[in-house]
Order: structure tokens, then sequence, then C-alpha cells
């Protein structure tokens, strides 16, 4: 299902961006994270301590609880969602919905001789990825995906 989702926004993207002689080959659902998220996100936590701290909050758990929530928010509006597509014809980068892996609108069109490896480090629901200049984490869904991606750029 989300991966249905996931196609036909993608080639909705395509088709509405020129491409409609063009083929979808792939798409996988990524994520990057900004440069700056880990101080944005202590920020946040350190700023929402004081306020607990100000609002009354008598216990230093739920001061605590407050400044995760911040952080988290925090970790959360520094994420880019995106969909990277594969044509016959061009490489193509969405943006992405929070929520539903699905496509909203077109970021970039990459060059096919874009730099395209596997990244060190990963976990066992995500690995990360090498795009272009961008490092993104792709979920266990999109690592083949990914990988096909990929294969399909050496074979050019």
């Amino acid at each position: 299902m989300r991966r249905a989702v996931l196609w036909k926004s993608m080639v909705r993207i395509v088709e509405a961006t020129g491409g409609q002689s063009e083929e979808l080959r792939q798409a996988a659902y990524v994520w990057a994270r900004h440069r700056h998220m880990l101080p944005f996100a202590a920020a946040a936590f350190c700023a929402l301590i004081v306020v607990g701290f100000l609002a009354g909050f008598e216990t230093w758990a739920a001061r605590i609880a407050l400044g995760v929530a911040g952080a988290a928010v925090a970790v959360n509006a520094t994420t880019e969602y995106r969909v990277i597509g594969l044509t016959d014809q061009r490489i193509v980068v969405a943006r992405a919905s929070r929520i539903r892996q699905k496509a909203l609108n077109l970021v970039k069109v990459l060059p096919r001789d874009v730099r395209w490896e596997r990244a060190s480090g990963g976990t066992i629901v995500s690995s990360n990825w090498h795009v272009g200049e961008a490092t993104y984490t792709a979920p266990k869904v999109s690592e083949i995906p990914m990988e096909d991606i990929s294969y399909q750029l050496r074979d050019l």
C-alpha cells in the first residue's frame, strides 16, 4: 500500500515536470537531518527545562520530560523528507510528506553521473547513502530501491 502511494505520487511529479515520455524505474523514500540538528535539539531541551522551572513544574522529572518533548520537536523540525526517483532520463528529487510516504513537489533534478554510494553507519532499520553532496538515511523498505538505483547508474 505505501509503496503504491509512493510510486503513484512520483509518477505524477515526473509527468508534471515534463516527463510524459519518461518511465519511472525506481523510487525510494529517504530523509536528511540538518547539519545543526544536535545543537538545535540541545538548545530546545535546555530552554524548555528553564520554561518548566519558571512555569512552576515542581519535579525534575516533569521538567526533563518537557525538555525531551521540545528536543523531539526540534529534531522533527530539522528533518527534510525526500523521495528520490530514477527515470530512464534523469534522477528526480521531490519533497515528501512527513507521515505518508508520498512525493509532494519537485525539489531538484540530479545529473546522471551524481555520486551515489552507501555511506558508513546505519542501523538495523536504516542505512545511510551519499547522493551528490547530501547524505540521506533510507529506511529498510527503501534500501533495496536505493541499491537498485546505484546498480542502474553504474550500468549506464
